[in-house]
């Protein structure tokens, strides 16, 4: 809210510079991000572009050495050569790909609230929280103070392979977590845990938690058929490299074609980058409503003048923001797609000269036949 009301000046006195200087900052800022977001859409698609169309399909999940350090997509049963493991309390899963680690703490985490302008009010809660949240910079620091991490978040991975071929640690980190590994057959104390058969809680009551208790839970990615998009490397599946150096791979549970798989990421790529765009957008117009803030808290001092321009304040800011905006993608887009931009503009100059010399002619031409139509009607 801080932040936000200095931007655009809700909530305050609005001739202050601070207003006019996070305007222009954030202006700067969006810019960069719109321009940098179309150059990151532009290269992901030529990337995936590249990819789907130098892919084979393999018939099978032997290793195919003519296809060596090309891309290639394989389908088939996942399978671990050996349980995956977390040596710290000794957790085993048998059937599973990878074993995550999920650590929670139970720790102070604060809440502030701007009061007024120079008042700001601090609240503290307890939580549960698998980040660490460092009480250093609380407010109240002493009273509220939150120990270290016991035990890191971790992922522990065995070697998986798909019939011949053995999955890198870049393609097998992109096979999910997607179930939760049951405790039960685990004895009820481990280490300094108790067993609780769905996670491991180190404290002295776990329905009354103290700060500093912790849990610890697992998720597993389980084996599996899954179509796997990636770069044949001897004996391994790793990234695809593109031409514009893009590391591509990608996971699919199930038998699915690549032209599904490709789709599917185009339209991730496409809906990602209106995600950005809009971001940057919505925090371009902010900017110049607290550029716009800053100048018309003059005005305010014109009986008439003031609540006309602040009526029209934000009408003005989505205008330029509109302008200044679709300007930046459109330069961004030529810097990455030049020959095709000066293509379209060649094109469409040469329509437009087209139309504006072919109007004339048959301005002169429709003239002539008017005066001559004028000339012979008297013998009609």
């Amino acid at each position: 809210m801080g932040l936000l009301s200095n931007i655009t000046g809700f909530g305050r006195p609005k001739n202050t510079g601070a207003s006019a200087v996070f305007g222009f900052l954030f202006l700067f800022i969006s810019s960069i991000g719109l321009w940098v977001n179309e150059g990151r859409s532009v290269d992901q698609m030529d990337a995936l572009y590249e990819m789907q169309q130098a892919i084979t399909t393999l018939p099978d999940t032997k290793i195919h050495p003519d296809l060596d350090k090309k891309a290639v997509l394989i389908q088939g049963k996942v399978s671990a050569t050996s349980p995956a493991k977390d040596p710290e309390f000794n957790i085993s899963s048998s059937n599973s790909l990878a074993l995550q680690r999920i650590v929670e703490m139970y720790q102070w985490k604060q809440h502030s609230r701007a009061e007024s302008k120079h008042e700001t009010s601090y609240e503290y809660s307890k939580e549960w929280s698998s980040e660490p949240i460092d009480s250093s910079t609380f407010k109240e620091s002493e009273a509220h103070y939150n120990p270290s991490f016991p035990y890191p978040n971790e992922i522990f991975s065995t070697e998986a392979k798909i019939g011949d071929y053995i999955l890198s640690k870049s393609v097998l980190a992109k096979i999910p977590f997607s179930n939760t590994l049951g405790l039960s057959s685990f004895p009820d104390t481990i280490n300094n845990a108790k067993n609780h058969k769905s996670f491991l809680f180190i404290g002295k009551d776990v329905n009354q938690p103290s700060i500093g208790d912790v849990k610890i839970s697992y998720k597993t990615a389980a084996e599996g058929i899954y179509s796997i998009a990636a770069a044949s490397a001897n004996k391994y599946l790793t990234d695809f490299t593109t031409e514009n150096n893009k590391s591509l791979s990608f996971v699919r549970q199930g038998i699915v074609p690549a032209t599904k798989i490709f789709a599917d990421e185009q339209a991730n790529n496409t809906t990602l980058t209106w995600i950005l765009r809009f971001t940057g957008l919505f925090v371009m117009f902010l900017s110049f409503s607290g550029i716009l803030n800053y100048f018309t808290g003059f005005a305010d001092y014109i009986p008439v003048i003031g609540p006309l321009l602040s009526g029209v304040k934000s009408v003005i800011a989505g205008v330029l923001t509109l302008i200044l905006g679709s300007f930046v993608i459109a330069i961004a887009w030529f810097s990455a797609r030049p020959i095709l931009s000066i293509s379209i503009l060649i094109i469409g100059g040469i329509i437009a000269f087209l139309l504006n010399k072919f109007a004339p002619k048959r301005k002169v031409a429709d003239n002539t036949k008017n005066a001559s139509t004028a000339t012979t009607s008297p013998h009609s």
